[in-house]
């Protein structure tokens, strides 16, 4: 039993030695600027609220600030310390609100110059942040509105040029209809001018048909007339009368 318990003791002395071999080793480091061998070194040590705030301190000097953010959060006592680098961490990563938020918990553990001068740069910060925001919105806003503007003619262009053209178009269909319209007229004018012609020719030929055929007959009864005239005897005695009376 006593064997067990030298044993026991052996190791838990050792194991603090080398433990504080680790942090003097650590802290040697980190005076030294050797970041990268102090990280080492303080991940062998036993793992508590002090080691995870050496750990985050590095990283954060290493400019690791994501990492350093995460193990801030892992130490488990809340800490004037804890919330201030937190804070910075925060601020170096660009995360203005959550740094703010990291500034105000501090303060409200415990009052501190620097982290309130921290909060109220940050504050004043966010503030111009905003109202550059607030004009580049504006000045989009601007532009958008602008540019909607310029659309909306350049449709309004387009739609009249549409409908002028389609105007135009009605117009010249129109101009082509009435032209081909007249056209016809004209045609039909012309055929029933020469349907006119036509006809007058014909009644003309006929006409000029009937007056040869009435001047036949009347040629022929003239003829007859002459004939029957020349027959009659000079010397026939007859009523004067009676001979003008009687028919050819």
């Amino acid at each position: 039993m006593k064997i067990f318990l030298i044993i026991l003791t052996t190791t838990y002395l050792y194991s603090n030695i080398i433990n504080d071999i680790q942090k003097f080793n650590a802290n040697r480091y980190i005076k030294n600027g050797e970041l990268e061998k102090a990280q080492n070194s303080i991940k062998k040590l036993k793992q508590n609220d002090q080691t995870k705030y050496n750990q985050a301190n590095i990283y954060y000097k290493n400019k690791e600030y994501q990492k350093a953010i995460k193990m801030y959060k892992t130490i488990s006592k809340d800490s004037i310390e804890k919330y201030h680098n937190l804070g910075n961490s925060f601020a170096q990563a660009g995360d203005i609100d959550n740094a703010i938020k990291s500034y105000k918990k501090a303060l409200s553990i415990k009052d501190d110059k620097d982290t309130r001068y921290n909060l109220k740069l940050l504050e004043k910060k966010q503030k111009q942040e905003k109202k550059q925001k607030d004009k580049e919105n504006k000045q989009k806003q601007e532009k958008n509105k602008e540019k909607d503007k310029k659309d909306n003619k350049q449709k309004q262009e387009n739609k009249e040029n549409k409908e002028n053209k389609e105007n135009k178009d009605k117009q010249e269909n129109k101009d082509k209809k009435k032209s081909k319209n007249k056209e016809n007229k004209n045609k039909q004018d012309k055929n029933k001018t020469n349907n006119t012609k036509d006809k007058n020719k014909r009644d003309i030929d006929k006409k000029s048909k009937i007056s040869k055929q009435k001047s036949k007959i009347w040629q022929k009864r003239l003829a007859n007339k002459k004939l029957n005239t020349l027959m009659i005897p000079l010397e026939q005695k007859g009523d004067k009368d009676e001979l003008q009376n009687k028919a050819w």
